[in-house]
């Protein structure tokens, strides 16, 4: 019932549940992968939320193409600085994964992401996303320890 509630509020899709492994492609760096599971979670290692979490550590929610907030659908789908070929692949295999003729029928939201995560082609086009040069994406953050 809470899942249709929300999917009637405007989420265009139920979680498709599986404990099926995530499929890397062979030599996949542990950063890539930590990058693209980023992707997939609203509290992650972008701009949008860091700046949302704490202003005074990240100042702006801006991606370093400086055209909208650093979010996992502005990476895949949206980002300037990232090959359109590869944009409108993520773009194609969002839409699929999800059920829906085109993207923009997504929520744009971190569960139309899980939904596509068994989907090696997606993980494979999210890799070369993720590793593009010009795209500056965070391996890591280090938090302040509490007393």
């Amino acid at each position: 019932k809470q899942w249709y509630q929300r999917r009637v509020r405007g989420w265009t899709s139920i979680p498709q549940v599986s404990v099926r492994p995530l499929v890397f492609p062979p030599h996949t760096s542990r950063d890539t992968e930590v990058l693209i599971m980023s992707l997939m979670y609203k509290n992650n290692l972008l701009n949008s939320f860091l700046f949302h979490f704490d202003r005074t550590k990240w100042t702006t929610p801006l991606c370093s193409c400086e055209t909208e907030e650093q979010t996992a659908m502005h990476i895949l789908t949206k980002c300037p600085l990232v090959d359109e070929h590869l944009l409108n692949a993520a773009a194609n295999q969002l839409a699929r994964c999800n059920s829906v003729d085109h993207i923009s029928e997504l929520a744009f939201n971190e569960i139309d992401i899980l939904n596509c995560s068994k989907d090696p082609q997606f993980i494979k086009t999210c890799c070369n996303i993720v590793t593009t040069d010009e795209l500056t994406l965070r391996k890591k953050i280090v938090l302040p320890k509490h007393k």
